[in-house]
């Protein structure tokens, strides 16, 4: 528990010292993907005809203004004018055309030449920023800007509606996580002496060693999460939650069983070791996230959830070669569903801007994440059998992961330019105190699939 205030004060640190800063770095990049409706009326548009919107690039230049105390600059108004009647010209109504919406949506693409659903999505969400940051001006002097703030209304209406019809205004989405999953396990010493209560045998002593063996598994499940409460309002700081289903690696503590015909009272000669098993692992999760930049974000999160192991009583055989051993599990109850709690920090870059991220949902894949965190793992509580090491349930974990990096083929006797793509992350677990249960280190790869075939081209994954 100290641990996790430790790690908890750490944030609140670094939120106190970006917190300065990152109001006038977020949204930075907000406004480089939204399409602007050239000059030249070259283009079919909705309603009342053709508008430039040159007028916005004021607000977008300048996001956050510092007028002169109660009042609205006569230029920045005369700007604000122009850019909302632009906007109310050029953004169609699907209110009024509610049994066919879709005519709305092409009406949309081809007033700003959009021609994919990223596109789209990407427009929807910057104009609506764009609609919350001339509110903001306009309400420096909401009686000369009423008209201004009426249309922003309307305007914002169907860009809302526009939104919800695409899916940007769902509370949830959905993110699925597969490839296989490389677990490095830790091995205590041989030589290593436990002594065996009831069915278990339990290391005494002994140092950490790194084992040989580990095991390819490729397994999949789903992250969700929420949409970012509070990311509407001007401050850098907002809520989040979500969580996990499906099947994932889970660190096991196994040992020799005790010798044929032996009581089970006996004491014995063994050694511990972790490996990583299948297992059905659900989760929630909740953040405290804070905008270190236009594309970034630092959070604090708790999670929770149970794990099962799907081999039964997660009995296996370890391949050691001529010292191949059948091992069991170290604690008791292992084919039972058992909770687990985690406290930590991390750390997320996106390829886009926050408010894109966001709306889209796009924090479950970040272009580069790290975290640490705090784990209690009742699986290994000390009544369940897990005796002789030092807080043998609580572990610290390591996480990064790099996803989506695009890898160029530089050998010259290659013909085709095309990149792939990859992503890698490492997972590190270990124990705490001078004598710690066998820590753990999962990698996993996710990727094209010739790409894989050139990193390992015997291994037939």
């Amino acid at each position: 528990m100290r641990v996790s205030i430790h790690l908890l004060s750490t944030s609140l640190v670094l939120s106190a010292l970006l917190s300065g800063t990152s109001s006038a770095q977020m949204s930075q990049k907000s406004f480089q993907t939204r399409r602007a409706l050239p000059s030249e009326p070259a283009l079919l548009t909705f309603g009342a005809g053709l508008r430039s919107e040159n007028d916005c690039q004021y607000f977008v230049d300048i996001k956050f203004p510092k007028p002169k105390p109660a009042d609205l600059a006569p230029a920045a108004l005369g700007k604000l004018e122009g850019c909302v009647e632009a906007l109310d010209n050029n953004t169609p109504d699907p209110n009024d055309v509610t049994s066919n919406i879709d005519s709305a949506l092409q009406t949309l693409k081809q007033t700003y030449n959009l021609s994919t659903p990223d596109q789209v999505d990407e427009q929807l969400i910057t104009t609506h920023y764009l609609i919350r940051v001339m509110r903001r001006w306009a309400d420096l002097n909401a009686t000369s800007a009423a008209d201004v703030l009426l249309s922003l209304d309307s305007v914002d209406l169907r860009v809302r509606g526009l939104m919800r019809y695409v899916g940007l205004l769902d509370p949830f989405a959905g993110s699925l996580v597969a490839g296989p999953a490389f677990g490095e396990t830790g091995k205590l010493s041989p030589g290593t002496t436990s002594a065996g209560s009831g069915s278990t045998s339990t290391s005494t002593s002994g140092t950490a060693a790194v084992s040989s063996e580990s095991k390819t598994t490729a397994l999949a499940h789903v992250e969700w999460g929420s949409k970012h409460f509070g990311d509407e309002s001007w401050s850098p700081v907002d809520f989040s939650f979500g969580g996990s289903f499906g099947l994932q690696p889970s660190l096991t503590l196994l040992t020799n069983p005790p010798p044929a015909g032996s009581s089970t009272s006996s004491t014995s000669s063994t050694a511990t070791t972790s490996q990583y098993q299948s297992a059905f692992v659900w989760s929630l999760n909740a953040h405290g996230n804070l905008h270190t930049g236009s594309s970034a974000e630092a959070s604090s999160f708790v999670r929770a959830g149970q794990v099962r192991l799907l081999s039964g009583n997660g009995a296996t055989v370890v391949d050691q070669g001529a010292n191949s051993t059948l091992e069991i599990p170290l604690n008791s109850n292992a084919d039972r569903m058992a909770w687990f709690y985690e406290g930590g920090v991390e750390f997320n870059y996106y390829s886009k801007a926050l408010e894109v991220i966001h709306a889209e949902k796009g924090q479950l894949d970040p272009a580069f994440n790290i975290a640490l965190a705090y784990k209690l793992d009742t699986r290994f509580k000390r009544d369940a059998g897990v005796i002789g090491f030092d807080s043998p349930d609580r572990r610290l974990v390591f996480r990064f992961l790099i996803n989506g990096l695009k890898i160029f083929d530089r050998r010259p006797d290659t013909t085709a330019s095309k990149p792939y793509t990859i992503s890698f992350g490492v997972e590190h677990e270990r124990g705490f105190g001078t004598n710690p249960v066998p820590s753990g280190t999962q990698i996993i790869i996710r990727g094209d699939i010739n790409l894989l075939k050139l990193i390992s081209p015997t291994s037939g994954n």
